[in-house]
Order: C-alpha cells, then sequence, then structure tokens
C-alpha cells in the first residue's frame, strides 16, 4: 500500500493505520511507504473525507443516511430518489475575500429528476435554478430567440468517463491467448455505426484516457478494416463468443453483427441484476462496462489495466510487466512533461494489446443559470454552491 501500515490493516493485524496520525483537531500527518504525486489528488476525494468520529459512533452502520462532515450546508432531509434539502452550515469554515462568512444562501432544496426532459421543464419553469446541458441541445438554444436574455453559461466543463469492451484475459480461449485475434476483432467491429449517437452526446472514444489528459496528442483506434481482420484469422480456429451486458445496448449489438460478418458465432447476454459480480466471478468473454475517474489524472484510467490492481478493478487480467514498469514511473514522476510521455506510451501498449475495445466517451457539457444567479463553480464535475448568491430583483 501507499501509506505506510495500511497493509497490515487491512490484513487485520493492527487495527490502526501507523501512517496515519492526527496532530490535533485540524491537522493530520501521513506517511507514505515511497513518494505518489497524486496523493494530494486522491485525499481531495470524495472517499477521502475526515468525518466526525462522534457521528459514526451514533448513527453506525446508517452513517451513510446521515452524513456528517465539513462542507457548506447540513442535510436536514432527504427523501430517497426523490429530493434533498438542506441548510446553511453556521459554522463552516471558508470565508470570502472580504472575511464574510460563507455559504451566502440559506438553504438548498435538490430536486432528483432522472428524466432530462422533466429537468429541462421545471429549469424554464423557474422551479431550478441549474440545468446540465449536453453539447448538442446547447448548440440548438443558441440559436433560440431571447433565450440568453434570461439564462447565462456558468460553464462549460468535460465529462472524463469512458465505456468500453473488456476481454476476460484469464481464460484459456484463443482470443485470450492471441493477440491477433483481438486485434482482428478490433478492425472488424464496425464502430461508426454507433453514429449518430442517442443526442449526439457522446463521441466514439479513440483512447483510454480523455485527450485533454493527454494534451490532445492521443493515438487514433483501430479503423473499421473487415479485410485485415479476416487476414489476421485466416487458418485459425474461431471460438463462439459470449458477449455480456447489463443492458441490451445498440454497441454490443453492433458489435456482435460485425463479428458474426467475419465468422464468429456470437450470443448476447444481458444480466441486468448483479452485472458487476457476474464479471467478476464468472468471467463472461467480453463485458460492456463504464468507468468515471474520481480525480483529474490519467493515471486512474490505467489502473484498470494494472496487474497489481485488484480482481474487482483489474476487470480484464490484463498482464503486461512493461506497462506496470511505465506506470509505476509515472506515479512517482514529477515532471509533467515525463508523465505525458509515459501516459502516451501506456496508450499505444494497450492498443497493440487490446485488452479492450474502447466504444464511447461523453462530450461537453455546459452548466446553465438564471442571469439572476452568481457564483457557481463546477470542480471536476461536482457543483460547489458555497459562494453562490442570487439577485432578487432580476428572476426571470
Amino acid at each position: 500500500g501507499k501509506i505506510e501500515g495500511i497493509d497490515d490493516f487491512h490484513q487485520g493485524k493492527n487495527s490502526r493505520i501507523s501512517g496515519i496520525r492526527p496532530l490535533n483537531d485540524r491537522k493530520i500527518e501521513f506517511r507514505l511507504t515511497k513518494p505518489y504525486v497524486n496523493f494530494l489528488k486522491i485525499l481531495a476525494t470524495q472517499a477521502a473525507y475526515i468525518v466526525p468520529k462522534e457521528a459514526v459512533t451514533l448513527y453506525a452502520e446508517n452513517f451513510s443516511q446521515h452524513p456528517v462532515g465539513t462542507g457548506p450546508f447540513r442535510l436536514i432531509q432527504w427523501k430517497q430518489l426523490e429530493a434533498l434539502q438542506l441548510f446553511r452550515n453556521t459554522h463552516y469554515w471558508k470565508t470570502d475575500n472580504l472575511g464574510q462568512s460563507l455559504p451566502y444562501l440559506d438553504g438548498l432544496n435538490i430536486l432528483l429528476i432522472s428524466n432530462p426532459m422533466i429537468s429541462w421543464s421545471e429549469f424554464l419553469k423557474g422551479n431550478l435554478h441549474l440545468y446540465k446541458a449536453t453539447e448538442s441541445s446547447y448548440l440548438k438554444l443558441e440559436k433560440k430567440p431571447g433565450f440568453f436574455q434570461r439564462y447565462k453559461i456558468a460553464c462549460k466543463t468535460e465529462d472524463f468517463g469512458i465505456r468500453f469492451l473488456g476481454f476476460s484475459l484469464d481464460r484459456a480461449t484463443p482470443f485470450a491467448r492471441k493477440v491477433e485475434v483481438r486485434r482482428a476483432i478490433a478492425r472488424a467491429f464496425h464502430r461508426s455505426e454507433l453514429l449518430p449517437l442517442k443526442s449526439n452526446s457522446r463521441k466514439l472514444a479513440e483512447s483510454l484516457a480523455n485527450p485533454l489528459f493527454l494534451h490532445s496528442r492521443n493515438p487514433k483506434w483501430y479503423s473499421f478494416q473487415p479485410s485485415r481482420a479476416l487476414h489476421l484469422i485466416k487458418g485459425k480456429k474461431l471460438p463462439e463468443i459470449n458477449i455480456s451486458s447489463n443492458i441490451l445496448a445498440k454497441d454490443v449489438q453492433v458489435l456482435k453483427n460485425s463479428l458474426e460478418k467475419i465468422h464468429f458465432a456470437c450470443t448476447l447476454n444481458i444480466r441486468d441484476v448483479r452485472y458487476y459480480r457476474y464479471i467478476v466471478q464468472e468471467r463472461p468473454d467480453i463485458f460492456r462496462v463504464s468507468f468515471q475517474p474520481s480525480y483529474p489524472d490519467p493515471e486512474e484510467y490505467y489502473a484498470l489495466f494494472y496487474s497489481k490492481s485488484s480482481p474487482q478493478i483489474n476487470l480484464t487480467r490484463y498482464r503486461n510487466p512493461k506497462f506496470d514498469r511505465l506506470l509505476e514511473r509515472a506515479m512517482v514522476e514529477q515532471d509533467e512533461a515525463h508523465r505525458q510521455k509515459i501516459f502516451l506510451q501506456l496508450e499505444q501498449i494497450l492498443k497493440a494489446d487490446v485488452p479492450a475495445l474502447y466504444l464511447t466517451c461523453p462530450e461537453p457539457a455546459y452548466y446553465l443559470i438564471p442571469k439572476n444567479v452568481h457564483g457557481l463553480a463546477i470542480r471536476f464535475g461536482i457543483p460547489d454552491l458555497s459562494a453562490v448568491w442570487m439577485e432578487q430583483n432580476n428572476v426571470p
């Protein structure tokens, strides 16, 4: 582990982690086993939040339903799948540039609306003050007369997720043992048939990590070359392939049709219940998954194919010593230019070995707010409402 004593803690050898030591009620000390450039980024993620011991003791196993932290608002009411009500935290630690305590707002009402058409309607009615628009819908709004007299863009953000199809490489199958078969599948996969994607809110992924992390120097993924695919598998005994997904998505149907055209026998297996456990335990030939990084750095993508990652993370069970060594170098390299070169090498290795077939990644998102709302910030996809304030005399 990266923190001193964390392995002994996980193995039950010690009830405390020796590398974590509270210094006082405002400071905590971490001792690492070796340098790690992303440690501070990980500390800023939700999984690393420090919470009051008293609250955890009081609520015990129900703590997740009664979160107590140090943020700008306090949870007052939580209706599962419907709404959240939060009030101002009068003990919030942060102040503005003038020394005034934050947050400015007295409270928040958060409506959990899964249907984008309903949330859009509520936004136009004035019942919502924040709407996340896809790039295609935003481009339509730009042409709508008068829209930007009432509303404005709080910010434009990238969504760093990716969707891909992974191979189970720990099985005794031809495509697990022979990279040529996986390359043939990649070249036979007619990904352009996925276009246009629904609402144009997604685009084809050409790399594992988001291009912004690679300074837009990402390599291109395999192009559609069915004749080349047939050449790669010529004379080889072709296995029947099981393609698994939790939904009957267009991409798995396109893959099935593409592979059948080069003489693979394919079956689709839809597992809408306990799908993740099914992947880990039953090891389907090809499985469809999505990934969303928790902090802004490419390392988390590549950990999906790091042989020392747990089976719950490295779902393909991909193993490549060179890939591992490069990723371990990136973990300690402090020069950003050198890290970029390493990441591009990792992309090239993954393209050559094809442990997965890249599908799609999201288009940029636009956060829209009424013109009387100010101070909203979006931090890696999470709205920061601590400095939001409203002009009451300019309500749309």
